[in-house]
């Protein structure tokens, strides 16, 4: 056993050198982009029986600011309410259109090269005429409609004892959507999308009085069987990935204990329709294979869920004027990533503390939303300062963890660790011009360096791996994508926008700073600044076309029978 760990801990190291950018050559990728060939990025399973769910325009929502911090009274699982939580997290959030260019779509959940290859799927016990009846549907943003897959059985999922109206949302990939575009490193963008996915599910979830947990525990496998993914082939195939149950608000601890017995009985015996396909050719990537594979989880039952999320006041250093009092679901939806910034523009020095001291709290204290994850192995974010009032251009560090002085011990020795605020350990470390360097080290992306910063987030890497086996190389891409939606949503919120980077020289950033082996690593980056609007490119109502064609009485049975 200890021998098989030490192979899949040197297959997850391997590949993550062997996909990391370097500035004399990027991971391997195509190259060029085959566009004949570039995926649907919407999956639809031809055949299957179809729900459409409302398309609920106007719904007045908690504040942003008390998501997490306050109790939201709880809605009732239905149709309404279930369309809302699709809305509110996986949806279609826009269509864009520019001349001599296709329209194309935005999701609520920010894609690595807007690629989606995240597929989502819900296991519920009734819903709307399918009384008392369980069965698990695939979520389909293009129609905002739920797919039926299977008709499991009556009840299954009270019988399991879960709470009234609690459901299970299982996550999957399609890594060809990625592979693609990027290559070899498509794997590590997957991860952080599901990241991104894991955030958008608790937002809105929370918005609607519901809480959301990992299930831990359940193997890749047996996962893959449950969503109906097992009988999958070929390059275009799902990877199942999570299993999250969503809740309402417990009053209190409870422990939740479900049998292996009992959870095989959610495996279809038969499945309705089938899936389309993306891509007429695909070029291989057997890295990904490889690692995907290794990655896999094993079952371990009982499986143990402690239902015991609990509300978490807002910090009394937050400043409360700048706490906007804005509604949660129209920052929700008008997240975009930004495409350019403007250089000449300064972060003012009170706004950027508060993202920086709301970051560093709820993170520090895995508070909402990062309550999620049982340990956060996130240990610090490395900036690159290049307009915020009253701070001088430069290389920063917001410490996370307790081991600051390790860190200090393992860095260069000619930083100044100058403490910048009282509250939040975040440290002056080397000024500079950062002009050239945060755009030299984000693959020479201007964005980097023309919004009020950039960063990087760095993760322990190494010893998690060894202590826990190669489950964990995406879990820490997870949290990564977390952290990365929680920013999207923050900067929204407070006037900014923002952008997640993938394309970052990996050993360039850890030069900067004097990591020289795997002990810590960098996975994702961000940017935050104002945004330079194309006024060539138009926004589209996102469901502009679905009225019309569901105004038709069998539009939906059409779709159904492909």
């Amino acid at each position: 056993m200890e021998k098989n760990i030490r192979l899949g801990d040197n297959i997850v190291f391997d590949y993550h050198q062997r996909t990391k950018h370097r500035l004399e050559a990027y991971a391997p990728s195509p190259m060029f982009l085959d566009w004949e060939n570039e995926p649907f990025p919407f999956r639809i399973y031809e055949g299957s029986p179809k729900i459409g769910l409302a398309l609920i325009k106007e719904s007045g929502s908690s504040y942003f600011g008390s998501l997490g911090t306050e109790e939201i009274p709880t809605k009732p699982l239905d149709e309404q309410t279930l369309s809302l939580f699709l809305l509110d997290s996986l949806s279609i959030s826009a269509w864009k259109r520019a001349p001599g260019l296709s329209p194309w779509s935005l999701r609520i959940n920010p894609s690595s090269g807007n690629l989606h290859p995240t597929e989502v799927y819900l296991i519920i016990d009734s819903l709307g005429k399918e009384q008392n009846e369980t069965a698990l549907y695939h979520y389909c943003p293009l129609f905002h409609c739920l797919e039926k897959r299977a008709t499991l059985g009556k009840n299954l999922l009270a019988d399991f004892g879960l709470p009234a109206q609690g459901f299970f949302v299982g996550i999957s990939s399609i890594y060809w959507r990625e592979s693609w575009k990027y290559g070899e490193r498509a794997y590590r963008y997957c991860q952080l999308d599901i990241g991104h996915v894991l955030g958008t599910i608790r937002f809105s979830a929370s918005l609607l009085g519901w809480e959301s947990y990992l299930v831990e525990g359940i193997g890749t496998e047996l996962l893959g069987s449950i969503l109906g993914l097992a009988s999958q082939e070929g390059p275009e195939k799902e990877y199942p990935e999570i299993l999250l149950l969503i809740v309402p608000l417990q009053k209190k601890s409870v422990e939740l204990t479900i049998e292996e017995e009992k959870l095989k009985r959610l495996i279809p015996r038969t499945l309705f329709g089938h899936p389309n396909s993306l891509s007429k050719e695909h070029f291989p990537w057997p890295e990904i294979e490889k690692i995907a594979a290794v990655c896999q989880r094993t079952s371990f039952f009982p499986l143990k869920i402690k239902l015991a999320k609990t509300i978490s006041p807002s910090h009394s250093s937050l400043t409360s004027s700048l706490v906007r009092q804005v509604y949660a679901r129209e920052i929700i939806h008008q997240r975009r990533s930004a495409q350019a910034m403007d250089k000449s523009a300064q972060c003012p020095r009170d706004k950027f503390q508060f993202l920086l001291q709301k970051t560093y709290n709820n993170l520090k204290n895995k508070l909402f939303p990062f309550d999620l994850f049982k340990e956060n192995f996130i240990i610090a974010l490395l900036f690159f300062i290049n307009h915020v009032e009253g701070l001088a251009q430069g290389i920063y560090f917001l410490e996370l963890q307790s081991d600051l002085e390790e860190i200090k011990q393992s860095f260069h020795g000619s930083f100044l660790w100058e403490k910048i605020f009282d509250s939040i350990p975040f440290f002056s470390m080397q000024p500079l011009k950062t002009d050239t360097l945060a755009k030299m080290v984000h693959c020479y992306q201007s964005i980097a360096a023309d919004g009020f910063f950039s960063l990087g987030m760095i993760v322990k890497f190494e010893d998690p791996i060894k202590t826990y086996g190669p489950t964990l190389y995406p879990e820490l891409f997870w949290q990564c994508g977390l952290l990365g939606q929680f920013l999207y949503l923050e900067a929204e919120a407070v006037g900014f926008r923002a952008t997640g980077i993938g394309c970052f020289f990996d050993d360039e950033v850890h030069r900067i700073v004097g990591i020289k082996d795997q002990r810590w690593q960098s996975l994702y980056h961000f940017t935050v600044g104002k945004e330079i609007v194309d006024k060539r490119i138009q926004k589209i109502d996102p469901y502009f076309f679905l009225e019309k064609i569901r105004s038709e009485s069998n539009f939906f049975e059409k779709l159904s029978l492909g």
